[in-house]
């Protein structure tokens, strides 16, 4: 695990981002652009093997993530985390946001974003499906 963290540290230091994106998909599949789904429903490293389809991995996902006390999303940070103290009854506090990339200033041609696009589609279901499922449950008084 520690070789593979340290592999990919090289590659996203050594490449572009497009090129970083081939390195990931030849060296660790399809599922390392999927991990959260793979970590919802199988807890572990997003290359291993699994035989199941994307669509039956990603209605697992959707069931356990109707069994979690809590969601939060990047794009909202701050109030994730405000309302997770809030959920379980913390003492508010500050949390730095850490391990979020900026933005890119690289322009993705169409051939590559729609493969990017594509590489990702699980994981886009899953978070469309966690977002709808939260702005459902929530008003506007707690963000």
């Amino acid at each position: 695990m520690v070789r593979r963290i340290q592999d990919m540290a090289a590659a996203a230091h050594s490449f572009d981002f497009e090129a970083f994106c081939q390195f990931a998909m030849e060296h660790h599949g399809p599922w390392f652009f999927n991990s959260m789904t793979v970590l919802c429903t199988q807890g572990r490293n997003p290359a291993s093997t699994d035989t199941r389809e994307p669509h039956e991995l990603l209605e697992d996902a959707k069931r356990l993530t109707d069994e979690l006390s809590f969601v939060g999303f990047t794009e909202t940070f701050d109030q994730s985390v405000a309302r997770l103290q809030r959920r379980f009854g913390w003492l508010p506090e500050t949390i730095a946001h850490a391990n979020a990339a900026p933005p890119s200033e690289q322009p993705l041609s169409g051939k590559f974003h729609s493969w990017l696009a594509d590489a990702t589609a699980v994981d886009d279901q899953l978070y469309e499906y966690a977002l709808k499922k939260f702005r459902g449950h929530h008003s506007s008084a707690d963000p």
